[in-house]
């Protein structure tokens, strides 16, 4: 279980670890999940994380821009969906476990315009890190990370007042007339979000 402390001071003073779930379906996997603000240079550390000088494998880990994250239920929609698709063999391309999980993450499941809308940037403000593990693996202390990268850790919850929903909408092709029908509009864009995920998978 993830456990956060009462403080809100600095990274230091706060008793952060990663966000995990493990997937119903999947029950030998865990996604952890890590929110960080004041990364000075994202593109700079994804390209750590992809040369391997990060403590974590690029061939599991992803670095998503969380303005495109309403909720946790959306990036384990794309892990679930990813795991698979690598079990039945029916990849989206021969890349690693992490460009399928971006793949999946869009509703065309193009890997290349993944990258493009899904991918960190130098303007990127909040970035979630997204580790699919097996459960018995140890990962890199937060704290490590935190510090080896300068970075705050924020709470995962916060997903929904970070994204944007205009860009969001844009990237799935919610309309308005979607969040206008729905009781909440955080709940009514993450379902319209899946759907398109859904579908995406049906028709390619």
């Amino acid at each position: 279980p993830t456990m956060y402390s009462a403080l809100n001071g600095p990274y230091l003073t706060r008793c952060m670890d990663w966000h995990k779930i493990v997937p119903v379906l999947f029950p030998k996997h865990c996604l952890n999940l890590a929110l960080l603000s004041g990364i000075a240079s994202p593109l700079e550390v994804n390209e750590r994380l992809q040369n391997g000088k990060l403590q974590l494998r690029a061939e599991t880990t992803v670095m998503v821009n969380a303005e495109y994250i309403v909720g946790e239920a959306q990036v384990e929609a794309a892990a679930v969906q990813a795991l698979a698709n690598r079990a039945s063999q029916k990849l989206q391309g021969k890349g690693p476990l992490s460009s399928e999980f971006l793949a999946c993450l869009h509703p065309r499941h193009s890997i290349n315009e993944a990258v493009s809308v899904f991918g960190v940037n130098k303007d990127t403000k909040y970035v979630l890190f997204v580790v699919i593990s097996l459960v018995e693996e140890t990962l890199v202390s937060l704290d490590d990370l935190c510090q080896l990268l300068s970075a705050k850790p924020e709470e995962i919850t916060s997903l929904s007042t970070i994204a944007n929903k205009h860009k969001v909408c844009a990237a799935y092709n919610v309309s308005v007339a979607e969040l206008d029908a729905a009781p909440d509009e955080n709940l009514g864009m993450l379902q319209s979000i899946l759907t398109k995920m859904s579908v995406g998978m049906l028709v390619r």
